[in-house]
């Protein structure tokens, strides 16, 4: 699609398989359907981003960003968010569902300050916290990373908790 894509109060889905999503500014966003859904620019939105079950939505290398103080990005369970670059910026609210995975998959990251479900360190470089971060399902460090820990709580109810590192791992 050529032109100028302008928000104002509209919901804009994508529904079905693998899909490539544009540099845009979107209000409301919802990624429906199956299959992955990869950022190729970086996307900015004013409201809200949906995320429905089972959906991989890949940042790549890209900026995610919210642009209003209520901003909230909203992960349903199966869903996997994975981050090739910088955490997503101005979410004000960050909802990842009982069985979601947010993966941190690029160089050097600072891992944000939140809650996370099940959160994976891979890739090269030093991840670093860049806060408190509670983890209410499982962690996984996978090889040849460096982790930073600064405040780190692992919480559970009715499952168990697990600390994955890998060889290579310090």
């Amino acid at each position: 699609i050529d032109g100028t894509f302008t928000p104002n109060t509209s919901l804009v889905v994508f529904n079905g398989g693998d899909q490539s999503i544009s540099a845009a500014s979107f209000n409301i966003l919802q990624l429906s359907g199956s299959g992955t859904k990869s950022l190729v620019g970086n996307v900015s939105f004013d409201q809200k981003i949906t995320v429905d079950a089972n959906i991989n939505f890949d940042l790549n290398v890209n900026t995610l960003s919210g642009t209003t103080a209520t901003d909230t990005l909203q992960l349903s369970s199966g869903d996997s968010l994975l981050i090739g670059g910088s955490s997503p910026t101005g979410i004000e609210t960050f909802t990842p569902a009982i069985g979601s995975v947010v993966v941190y998959d690029g160089g050097s990251q600072t891992i944000a300050s939140t809650t996370y479900h099940h959160l994976v360190l891979r890739g090269t470089g030093t991840k670093t916290l860049g806060g408190a971060v509670t983890i209410n399902g499982d962690l996984s460090v996978e090889t040849n990373l460096k982790f930073d820990l600064l405040t780190l709580t692992l919480t559970g109810s009715g499952f168990s908790n697990t600390l994955t590192l890998s060889s290579g791992d310090s």
